[in-house]
């Protein structure tokens, strides 16, 4: 709500470099990017990119809220499934809000999940 774009990192990622030229040329036409684990098939929200957009910040609020009332759900798996990914919950896909255009990290270089 308050126009800035947010890049969370776990505690436990270790950066080699900057990433903000590969991340500001990655988000182009995005309004969210998530980490990817190529070896599972399965997002991964150790890190991910959410850029400041109503689209953005609806899904987040209820995806967050939709946690909130359901405590037993893992976030990995509710973000997966907000996305309409590989992972299901609870949550009915005809009651999900609106999904931000999202993508996922460059894996293969510049974004290397292990």
């Amino acid at each position: 709500q308050l126009g800035i774009d947010v890049f969370w990192l776990d505690f436990d990622i270790f950066l080699v470099r900057n990433p903000l030229p590969q991340l500001r040329n990655a988000a182009e036409g995005y309004d969210l990017l998530m980490g990817y684990d190529y070896d599972s098939d399965c997002l991964c929200n150790g890190f991910f990119y959410l850029r400041a957009r109503p689209v953005t910040h609806r899904w987040l609020f209820e995806m967050v809220r939709w946690l909130y009332d359901h405590p037993y759900e893992h976030d990995q798996r509710a973000i997966s499934a907000f996305l309409d990914y590989t992972e299901r919950t609870a949550a009915e896909l005809d009651d999900l809000p609106p999904r931000p255009r999202w993508f996922v990290f460059d894996v293969n270089n510049a974004f290397i999940n292990f």
